[in-house]
């Protein structure tokens, strides 16, 4: 989504920049107040997440309490995951949380190969020997 923090709600305040500071009758520092969240502050992405949050509660989603960035929605006995991830991706694939994304044309492939690598590391298994899982046939 482009310009996606220009579209967070939240208030944000802000020190005043230098050598514009502007103050009370009383001297009382004065604060700035954006009525929109900015690129390049450090709460951007959180309020942009915030407001994502309320609208996708609002379509019926409800955020998983494994994962924060999970929504999960039922309907017609139909289940829909949607996974927030806020950054840019200048690159044609991602590593976020040991998942690589995949963007291919009109498909995203999802592989936790580097997860399960790490994961078979720490526990001094990465000289074990692979075995095939089978899937349930429909």
């Amino acid at each position: 989504i482009k310009t996606a923090y220009l579209n967070a709600s939240e208030d944000i305040f802000l020190h005043q920049p230098e050598g514009f500071e502007k103050t009370t009758r009383s001297g009382e520092i004065l604060y700035c107040y954006l009525q929109k969240s900015l690129y390049g502050l450090k709460q951007s992405g959180l309020n942009w997440n915030h407001t994502l949050s309320d609208y996708l509660v609002e379509l019926g989603f409800k955020k998983s309490a494994a994962a924060r960035c999970l929504f999960l929605r039922t309907r017609n006995e139909i289940l829909d995951y949607v996974i927030v991830w806020v950054d840019h991706m200048d690159e044609d694939w991602v590593d976020h949380l040991g998942m690589k994304i995949e963007l291919i044309t009109q498909r995203i492939r999802l592989n936790q190969q580097t997860y399960v690598e790490t994961l078979l590391r720490r526990f001094g298994m990465e000289e074990c020997k692979r075995v095939a899982t089978p899937l349930a046939e429909k």
